[in-house]
């Protein structure tokens, strides 16, 4: 009785994986940290730059939303630290600043627009082969509103997640998962 458990949990777990598509005879492929940006074709903008190093209107211009809450209690040991999200046309950048600094870092893009690109040159628009060509070792798989592929790094919480419709990338975000 324990085999026929066993083989029916690993004939679910290939059916299960078929499902995630392109990822069974990928090899993984390895980022650096400083791969974790988005350009804007004139310089990056990468995941845990402070807002301070880094000229926002040279890059992106005047943001149209520029809003910020402060973070109680309940999110135990960052409570007091502050979230600051800006929009701009096509993308949004949240910044996190932790309780006892004046300051902010990168911990989240999300791109809408073919205007910004990855650190491997991909932007909204592009295909869902390209995208597979240029970072193999991409987890993806269906999802109602298309397929979402998503890659995290081995030694760090940076993360890169692309949603795709159809067969073009319609937004991708890359962002740092606060532990």
């Amino acid at each position: 009785m324990k085999a026929l458990f066993i083989v029916s949990l690993l004939l679910v777990s290939q059916l299960s994986c078929s499902t995630i598509r392109g990822t069974r005879d990928t090899p993984s492929v390895k980022f650096a940290d400083n791969e974790f940006y988005i350009s804007s074709g004139k310089d990056h903008l990468h995941l845990h730059e402070w807002n301070n190093d880094v000229d926002l209107k040279k890059l992106f211009g005047t943001p149209h939303t520029d809003t910020s809450y402060v973070l109680d209690d309940k999110a135990d040991t960052h409570a007091g630290s502050r979230i600051r999200t800006q929009t701009y046309p096509g993308l949004t950048l949240i910044w996190f600043g932790p309780a006892d600094h004046n300051n902010a870092w990168l911990q989240q893009a999300v791109v809408y627009s073919p205007r910004y690109t990855t650190a491997h040159g991909l932007r909204v628009g592009d295909s869902y082969a390209k995208l597979r060509q240029l970072i193999p070792g991409l987890r993806c798989r269906p999802k109602d509103s298309g397929t979402e592929c998503y890659f995290s790094s081995e030694n760090t919480e940076n993360n890169l997640y692309f949603l795709v419709h159809g067969d073009t990338i319609s937004s991708y975000r890359i962002y740092y998962m606060i532990p």
